[in-house]
């Protein structure tokens, strides 16, 4: 089975993976949209810190323009997505090694939001996978 026939069909657990370099994008794209999930794209190759991170991921989300730039409302968010209703949510972080070399403090508090989100949304029997691709991030492969 392939990792991402895992992560569809639910033996690989809603969570916060490394997707793996022979993943594309494109393919991971086709696949997120076959099962009629959504897919949130953040590019993390200008992210240099927490306000631009906080910027890309609102974007990439499609976040209202009520959010506020803070990590409790981008928990806040991440948790609701009422306005990208879906049966599964993929955030893919390309890049991802650049914010967590710069700020560690402030990837770990974004890796504690993911979390949260995911055990919201699982509390929800709804999936979401956090998906980070760039090199030294330390998360299980998918």
């Amino acid at each position: 089975m392939s990792d991402l026939a895992a992560m569809f069909s639910g033996q690989r657990p809603a969570g916060i993976y490394n997707l793996p370099e022979s993943t594309t994008p494109d393919a991971l794209r086709q696949a997120v949209a076959a099962q009629g999930w959504r897919l949130f794209e953040i590019d993390g190759s200008q992210i240099t810190d927490k306000a631009s991170f906080l910027r890309a991921a609102g974007k990439a989300m499609g976040f209202p323009g009520y959010v506020g730039a803070n990590w409790d409302a981008f928990e806040e968010a991440a948790r609701d997505l009422s306005w990208a209703k879906a049966p599964g949510y993929v955030v893919l972080y390309t890049d991802a090694d650049n914010f967590a070399r710069l700020h560690p403090g402030n990837w770990r508090t974004l890796m504690s939001v993911f979390r949260s989100a995911i055990d919201t949304w699982r509390g929800d029997r709804v999936p979401m996978y956090v998906l980070l691709q760039g090199g030294g991030i330390t998360a299980p492969d998918l």
